[in-house]
């Protein structure tokens, strides 16, 4: 697959999705380079504390 055929198939899925919940967050990891991993992980934190705080765990 072409890189530009792996940017149109990046751009339908995130259209897609920005479809179904305008207010997604989307965040573009690689486990290649390790783009990204920064930032979702601290994503992932704030939803971790999220839950326990509204959940009490």
């Amino acid at each position: 697959m072409t890189a530009g055929a792996v940017q149109r198939l990046r751009s339908l899925g995130k259209a897609r999705a920005k479809a179904r919940n305008p207010n997604i967050k989307i965040i573009p990891i690689s486990a290649k380079t390790g783009e990204g991993m920064a930032e979702w992980s601290a994503w992932l934190a704030g939803e971790v504390n999220a839950y326990r705080a509204v959940n009490g765990k």
